[in-house]
């Protein structure tokens, strides 16, 4: 899905693109010279080449992407593309914060990418479906009432501390390190005015807390 409008399908104009892993590196020059864009190929550290209108970074061992998109903007072009291989919404905002305007992800369609280099050589935005779903996703998630979250999150620990689950079963089913299991099981029981997993049952139970 873009957002804005790209520039016109038989434009062509001079591409630095940006990507370590070799192979994946050749596929991306072939695909933005079948479209006849002037590429112009780099590995990190780049050299800079002659100024292009738009840079594709590939984030595959990028590094710092914050440090790595200004260091682009200021020695290969203004305008950027950066192609995920797993992105995140931290991730996604990050680039934004950094002055990114194409996003694609390497599970989308070639098309997905063609369309953000043209949009960002126009000033423009795009978001391939998928990263501009992540995104809403976060959005929608931030928000959510706080204190819905809050409770989303506590009746997710209650129910898995009644079923006698472990530490680290119960980080590996919420996606969370050990520590913050214990962490957030601390501040749940002081709410709850509990010191204990099985105090913290019975009371849960005696509210209604839990299925």
């Amino acid at each position: 899905m873009q957002v804005g409008f790209a520039a016109g399908q038989g434009e062509t104009f001079r591409v630095a693109l940006v990507c370590r892993p070799q192979l994946l590196r050749l596929g991306l020059e072939r695909l933005l010279d079948r479209e006849g864009f002037d590429v112009t190929s780099n590995s990190v550290p780049f050299t800079p080449p002659e100024p292009a209108a738009v840079a594709v970074l590939s984030e595959r061992e990028l590094g710092d992407l914050e440090t790595v998109c200004g260091d682009a903007r200021g020695m290969l072009a203004h305008e950027l593309v950066i192609l995920f291989s797993r992105p995140t919404a931290a991730a996604l905002l990050e680039c934004l914060a950094a002055g990114v305007r194409g996003f694609a992800a390497e599970h989308d369609s070639p098309a997905d990418l063609l369309r953000a280099v043209r949009a960002a050589a126009a000033g423009e935005y795009h978001l391939s479906p998928g990263t501009l779903g992540l995104l809403l996703d976060w959005h929608r998630m931030q928000r959510r009432p706080r204190h819905e979250r809050t409770l989303t999150r506590d009746r997710d620990l209650l129910s898995l501390l009644a079923a006698g689950a472990s530490t680290a079963t119960i980080a590996d089913r919420l996606g969370i390190a050990p520590k913050t299991v214990r962490n957030r099981a601390s501040l749940l029981y002081r709410r709850l005015g509990v010191r204990s997993r099985q105090e913290a049952v019975v009371v849960a139970e005696e509210r209604g807390l839990l299925d």
